[in-house]
Parts: C-alpha cells; structure tokens; sequence
C-alpha cells in the first residue's frame, strides 16, 4: 500500500472520533474454575517444518503427548489435536508434509493438518499407513498399509484403497505423476506395479519370471533423470540391476555374477546412481547413468568392513562431488569423494592416521562446501570443513579444547551463519556460530549451569528452534537466530497451561456464554457464566460417569429457543457428530439425536425455532433433518436431496446448497417442511450441470451468494428473493475467461463487502446489490495462506461503525484494515504510534470498541480501536490471551475468552459492559 493511501486512511479514523463514546473496561477474572497448578516437562521431539511452521509431539501434562505446532513464537505454539483423549499418548509422529497439508500418525491412525486445531481430524478408516510419497502434479499422498496401496487428497472421501496387492517392501517412488512399486498378486510373484491415483489405473507393469512365485523380491527402486532403476532377479535367479522408463520391459545393465554378488544399496548423485554391491570377499562401488554401456565399476575395498552398515551409512553431497565413510582395510573408517570416475575415487583425509577410525559424520548442509564431525585422537570429535579436496578438509575449531570432545551437532544456517550446538567440557551445551574459519567461530551462549540441548536445529524464519532442558522449564522449545539476545524459550508448554480449567469452545445462547473447562474434579464438562463468579457453574455433564480428561471436540453451535445446540464429533460412530442441546442446568442438557439423525457435517442452523442439520439415517442415508431439542422431536424432512451445506437464513425462508438426481448442486430453500422444501432456481441447467452455490449471506433482506452458471467466466455474484423469477445475476467479477475465487462475504451497512482473488491476486470488492455498483476497492497482500489464521474465518473480520474491519489471509496480511468501500478509506489501522497494527484476528465489537488480539513486546494481548488512531492502543490490565484459539464470544454486553495470568493459569475473563 502506498503511503498516500496510507496517510488517508489515518486522516479517516481520526475524522472519525465523533463516533467514539466512553472509555473501554478493564477486563477481569469472572471465576478460577481449576486453582491448582501442577508444573512439569513437555518433552517435545520429532520436530518437522511445514510451511513456515514446525510440527512437533510433546506432552502438557494433560492430554497426554499429541502434536503440536509453533512458528516460534508464545503465541503460536499450541496442541493441534488430542488423538488419544485423556492423559494417554497418541505418539504422533509426521508421516508426510505436502504443499498444504501435512499428516501424520498418532495412536495408528492417520490424520491431517494444515496447522490449526479445527483444521486437524483423523482420516478415521485408515490405521498403520507407512511410507509416504506424495505426487504433487495429481495432488495425492500414496501410502501402504496392511490391506495394500491407498491414496489421499488430504479428506475421508478422497482417501481409500487402490489394491489389495501385498508390497514386497515399503519402497515407493515416483516417476512423471505416477508411482511405482513391488508386490505379489494371485497370479503373479514379485512384480514391478504402477498407479495414477485410481483403482483401474493401478496396474502390474512387468513380471521378472512368470509362472515362478518363489523367486526374490524387486528392491532398491530408485529414480535417474526420467527412469526407473531397480534391482531383479535375472535369468538364472542372481540380481541385476534394470533400467525402465515406466512402460517397457526393463532390461538389464548389469547382472551379478553368482548369488554371492548382490547390490546393497544406492544414492542419486549428480545424474548418477551409485550403488554398494557386496562379494563374498569384499565391498564394491558402482556407478551407473542408466545405460548398460555408462554402468562401471569405480573401486573395490577388500576389507568385509568397508561399508559398516552394508551400505551408505554417512554420506553429503557438493556440486560434482560426493562424500562418504569407508574403511578401505588401511586407514579405518575415513571420509572419502567421489566425482563419478574411478579416478575421482579416493581417500579424502586420514583424519586419525593409521588404521584407527575417524568416527565421520556429515552434516546435509546445502553448499559449495560440507561440514563434519570427525575424531582426532588428540583432538577428540570437533568440527570440520571440506571443499570436496584433501587440501580443502580441515579442522574448523577445537570447540573443548584439549581430548575432550566438542561433539557438535544440528548445523543449520540462520542469518547468515551457520549456528549448532557442542558440549562444554563441564558437560553443559552450548549455542555456536561459524563461518568456516577459526576466527569466525564464535560461541554465542549457554544456557546456566545443570541445562542441556537435546536436539538443535530446526529452521523457522529468522532463526532455529531446539529443544533443551533446564531446572526453571523443564525439556521445552526454544528458539535462536544465532545471538545471544535471540535466544529463550518459546512456550513453557508443560507448566504454564497445566494451571488453569483451560475454558475453550466459546458459545452463546439465551444470552447466556457457554463453554468447555476442567474445575479438576469433574474432568472437562459444560459451564455456563453471565459475567459473574456466582452465575459461573457447571451446566451439564456430557459423559454421565466418567471423568473427561480432555474437552470434547465443538464442531458448531447455534441458538433456538433460547436454548444451546451444539456439536461434537461422535465417540459412537465416526466420523459423524453428536448433537447436544442445553438450557444452562444439568437436568436440562442431553444428547439429542440416537442411531438415527446422526449428523453428517459440522453446520447447524437456527430456524422458526427449531435446528436444522444434515443427516444420516440408521441405514447411512442421507436428507435434511431437523429437532426442537427433543429425542421425539428429532426428525427428517426429506431424504430427496444430499451434500447439504450453507445453511443461511433470510426472512422466512432457509436456505442452502444441496444435490438431486435431477438438477446437479444447486440452490434450495425450505420452509421447515418436506412440501416447502424446494429447489431455488437450476443455475446451471446444461446436462450433468451444477452451479456449487457457495458462501450464502443475508444482505438487505436477499440472499446473495456465488454460482457457476456453466459459461466461461466461472464464479458469479447473484442474488435471491427465494423464487425462480427473483433469482438473479447481480455481477461477474472478473468480466474475462478467469474464474473468480471467494474467500468471504460480509454485509455492512449498505455495501456487501468481498474477499477473494482474481487473476491479479488477493483483493477486496464491494457490492451495492447491482452491477454498476459492485466493483474491486483494492488489491491485498499476497502470499500463501497464513498458518496462524484462525479455521473460522469470521474471526478475521467485523462490521464496526458502518466499516469493514478485517485482517488479510496473507503471510504479509497480519495487519489490521479498514474499509468504508472507497480505494481512499481502505488501508491498515495505525495505532497511536503511527504504526500498523498486527492483529491475529479474534476481531469483536462492543457498544464502542472493537477489540482483538495482537502480538507486541509484551506478548498477545487485547487491543481495542475506537475508530480512531488516539483511540487504537493495548486494553489495560489485559492478561495473556496468547492460549485462547477461540475467537471471543459476546454475549450479554460481554466479552468472553480464556486469559492466562502466572498466578491462576488460564481461566475464564471477561470484559464489559462497553
């Protein structure tokens, strides 16, 4: 955004004073529901990067050790799902990171993220998936498990079976958007297979010896260039390695000649395939480029040694050069380079002379150069550098000077150094950085005395994390970008959260707030609060005789009645949902539906004083239903239609997305009646033709939604009265062949406000209802979606003083904007010192205030805007919302949320009247 723009948009909020009244509230503590406090260690490990984000396993004390995630900050370091409710340990582990998503396994389940709690959920029919391989050009993770090879697009429906074919092995690979691998059939022994995603596409591509079932497995699948080498019993039963490029028979290049030859294992390096073959008498290294006339051998070792693991135990890679660990039967164990020639084979350094071993251990450090651990007896194991040469291998810096040994480990880069963790010689671990020169190796910090590092180097933008003990924490996540100030702690995950009922899953409903906490004696149940200690209590327990360790899962809530329906995702009968309805007290809240009913999508909907849902039968059929929060009164309206969604309500009409046999994906509305319940308009009329309506929204009294007509242009806006003849097009947005993408819709005041992205990129449009007067306001930062973002949109957006208050969806979008639907009133909100302000959503409006969250130096709190710059500052006396996932619920002239402070740990706040 420009600074013209910028200085406009100020110039607009400070015009705008007029419209603040009074003084915003302090927040305070309403109950502290669970006072004990009960510090301990997390323990985090398995640490994976995704998407700008790290993944991790740790255990709070709680929930037992389940996945978490952290972008290095308080604040963005949270439990993304508890696979094992209670104290019990899921083990998750991450089993795969694609471009937006990452799964992984927790007490043998496979489940998915994309990185927030909402958005993480168990894949429910698969158990023991092992070895991975995602093809990014079909959008699919391939995996095994006991039942034969599966795929999955990241959803339950988009994951199930290939084949029932038995893998030989957990070897996989892809190879131009197909994946190959080995196994046996009925009809066939080990085979070479293929598969595209799809059942009929998954197919036996080459048999080594038909008719034989006994003969040994194909093995060592590995990927050249645009070929697939592996190895195969040849003709007389000794291996051989093939060459394929996926569809003819593969022939091959080299063959062992007796059963006493056989290869071992193999790396891809520089256009090459290096393999270990082993002889009854010695260890052999061979290079191939895929072709029989370009597969030689480059040395043989006649040491039974050589290869300590049988094969490439310790190895890196430079440009042209590739480095690895033999013991030649003369030197011992030392590192050795490769360029691919037998010439180009040679020892690299005898780090301890004689016949005595280095101990090498590379560090996968991308560059022109590699670093290593090594021994020197009189050195002990320190850290050294190679170029790929005997003159260019030295030692860096004796890190413990003396025979102590440094034993370094983690090298990663961060601000242009390479920074790592070695020992000191009173045994504490400390944080270095290097350059590569002695000089320019420089110890940065060590944590105090009796500390640790456990294990160092996991990158995040602007530094690395690590995980290391000390008396104060315990085992938590830390954080350093290589200097001695950017290195603490992240979150103390284990003793913080343990102090508090940890309230979550805000709900509202008779005016009432209703949430999820722990007191400490009756496990996580459901509370009810007005704002008061007094008229905070316990209103229902949702597992009669048990004491739940860990909050239910809340899918949606609404209100009818004046009575509370919720959601929570099924202990009976995955993965469908329980429906629960509740009047504030114990006797007056139960589960709604039985066997039948069961709903199917996490959408509930308020309308002519019932709840409507979609729905499953006891014979899984689905259709509409609805209840009045009886199990009586829990019924369906019709079985006629399935894949309900965006139930929205305008006037006295419901509407929503749904499908027939007849019309496709369509727009309906209904009554409340199995008559009344009819189809809108069929938008897309072409045979097989569906129209997807999407992101309904009520605005001036019409619903307005999007919906592909089944032309070139794509996604439209249009709008509705609830008949044919009323069912509009208002705008096509982008007015070329480019289909429009939405993001959201809001109403303020006159204008409907659009967030979504052209061919340009993000943006925000605004609508009057006609198509002279929808149009695009601005162009909004762009960037992959942000992983900090809450699921639910709506909490990065709010209508306040007849302006649109949102957060772009956008690593570069964690600013606060404001738009009044003009190019000149549309830009970041400046806080008192003139700067933007960072919001993590959690956007709610008062009387007079719009407040959110927003992290600072003194870590996330709540911020409040009058609609002014003198009146966009902290809320004093805010405490730590930084463990609050939830947006904030107002109810009652109130502000409810979950706030941690030291002395009571994280407990119901509230905030108001405004």
């Amino acid at each position: 955004m420009s600074s013209k723009r910028g200085l406009l948009v100020a110039v607009a909020l400070a015009l705008s004073g007029a419209f603040s009244a009074g003084a915003a509230v302090v927040p305070y503590l309403v109950k502290d529901i669970d006072p004990i406090p009960f510090p301990a260690s997390s323990s985090p490990g398995g640490v994976v990067p995704f998407g700008g984000i790290d993944l991790f396993a740790a255990d709070d004390g709680v929930h037992g050790r389940e996945l978490w995630r952290t972008n290095g900050t308080a604040a963005g370091t949270y439990e993304l799902a508890d696979s094992c409710p209670g104290k019990c340990w899921g083990f998750p582990s991450v089993f795969a990171v694609t471009g937006h998503s990452a799964f992984f396994l927790s007490g043998g389940d496979l489940w998915v993220t994309r990185g927030t709690p909402r958005d993480t959920f168990d894949l429910a029919r698969v158990r023991d998936a092992r070895h991975p391989v995602w093809v990014a050009s079909r959008g699919l993770l391939f995996f095994f498990t006991v039942t034969g090879l599966w795929r999955s697009d990241g959803t339950a429906a988009g994951t199930y079976p290939l084949s029932d074919v038995t893998p030989d092995s957990d070897e996989m690979v892809e190879l131009q958007g197909f994946v190959y691998f080995t196994g046996r059939t009925g009809l066939h022994g080990s085979s070479l297979l293929r598969s595209d995603g799809t059942p009929g596409g998954t197919v036996l591509l080459w048999d080594p010896a038909p008719g034989d079932f006994s003969h040994d497995p194909l093995r060592m699948l590995r990927v050249l260039g645009r070929r697939l080498l592996f190895v195969a019993p040849g003709p007389g039963g000794d291996p051989s390695l093939r060459s394929s490029d996926g569809t003819s028979h593969p022939p091959a290049l080299v063959t062992s000649p007796s059963s006493e030859h056989d290869f071992r294992d193999a790396v891809v390096f520089a256009g090459r395939l290096l393999l270990v073959a082993e002889t009854e008498t010695a260890f052999q290294l061979w290079a191939s480029d895929g072709t029989a006339a370009g597969t030689r051998l480059l040395k043989s070792f006649a040491s039974p040694h050589a290869f300590p693991l049988s094969g490439f135990s310790a190895w890196a890679s430079l440009p042209g050069r590739f480095l690895f660990t033999v013991d030649d039967g003369a030197h011992g164990a030392e590192p050795w380079v490769t360029d691919g020639t037998p010439a180009g084979t040679h020892l690299l350094k005898d780090i301890c002379p004689g016949s005595c071993s280095g101990a090498v251990s590379f560090f996968q450090y991308p560059g022109s150069v590699a670093y290593f651990s090594a021994t020197d007896p009189s050195l002990g194991q320190e850290l050294w550098i190679t170029d790929g040469t005997s003159a260019g291998t030295r030692l860096v810096r004796d890190l413990c000077p003396g025979k102590c040994s440094g034993s370094p480990s983690g090298l990663q880069a961060a601000k242009g150094k390479i920074v790592f963790a070695a020992n000191a010689a009173d045994g504490r671990s400390v944080i270095w950085r290097t350059d590569g020169t002695p000089q320019g190796t420089v110890r940065v910090t060590d944590l105090g005395p009796g500390t640790s590092i456990d294990s160092f180097g996991y990158p995040i933008p602007g530094g690395l994390l690590f995980v290391a003990t000390e008396p104060v924490h315990g085992t938590e996540i830390w954080r350093t970008d290589g200097t001695a100030a950017g290195t603490a702690i992240v979150k103390d995950i284990a003793s913080a959260d343990l102090a508090g009922s940890a309230p979550q899953d805000f709900m509202a409903a008779g005016g009432k707030a209703f949430f999820l906490a722990n007191d400490g004696s009756h496990g996580f149940e459901l509370w009810t609060s007005d704002g008061t200690g007094g008229g905070t209590r316990l209103a229902g327990d949702l597992a009669p005789g048990q004491k739940l360790p860990e909050a239910p899962i809340v899918r949606a809530f609404t209100e009818a009645a004046g009575n509370l329906f919720f959601l929570t995702l099924s202990t009976r009968q995955r993965p469908f949902f329980d429906l629960w309805r509740s009047d504030g007290t114990p006797a007056g809240t139960f589960l709604v539906n039985g066997v039948t009913g069961m709903p199917a999508t996490s959408e509930l909907c308020g309308f002519a004083g019932a709840v409507f849902y979609a729905g499953v039968d006891e014979l899984m059929h689905p259709g509409l239903w609805k209840t009045d929060g009886t199990v009586a009164g829990t019924q369906l309206v019709t079985d006629k239609i399935s894949n309900l969604g965006y139930f929205t309500v305008v006037r006295d009409r419901l509407f929503f997305s749904a499908g027939d046999s007849a019309s496709g994906q369509e727009l309906w509305a209904s009554d409340g009646t199995a008559e009344g319940t009819v189809l809108v308009k069929d938008i897309n009329a072409s045979p097989g033709g569906s129209s997807y309506p999407s992101r309904l929204t009520e605005h001036d009294g019409f619903l307005y939604f999007f919906a592909d007509g089944g032309d070139e242009h794509g996604r439209k806006l249009w709008r509705s009265d609830g008949t044919t003849e009323g069912t509009t097009l208002v705008a096509d947005l982008v007015p070329r062949p480019d289909s429009f993408a939405v993001e959201h819709m809001m109403s303020v005041g006159s204008l409907l406000f659009i967030l979504g992205r052209d061919e340009a990129g993000r943006g925000l449009w605004s609508s009057d209802g006609t198509a002279a007067g929808t149009h695009k306001v601005v162009a909004l930062p762009d960037g992959p979606a942000d992983p900090d973002a809450p699921y639910d949109p709506l909490g990065r957006l709010a209508a306040f003083q007849g302006r649109f208050y949102f957060v772009p969806f956008s690593f570069g979008g964690l600013e606060l904007w404001v738009s009044d639907g003009t190019a000149a009133g549309t830009g970041p909100v400046l806080a008192q010192n003139g700067q933007p302000v960072g919001a993590f959503g959690l956007l709610r409006a008062l009387s007079h205030h719009l407040y959110f969250r927003s992290t600072g130096i003194d870590g996330s709190i709540l911020w409040q805007t009058d609609g002014t710059q003198a009146g966009t500052l902290p809320v004093a006396g805010s405490p730590d919302v930084s463990r609050d996932y939830e947006p904030l619920l107002s109810v009652g002239g109130r502000l409810f949320f979950a706030g941690w402070e030291p002395l009571k740990g994280q407990e119901l706040w509230a905030l108001g009247p405004d």
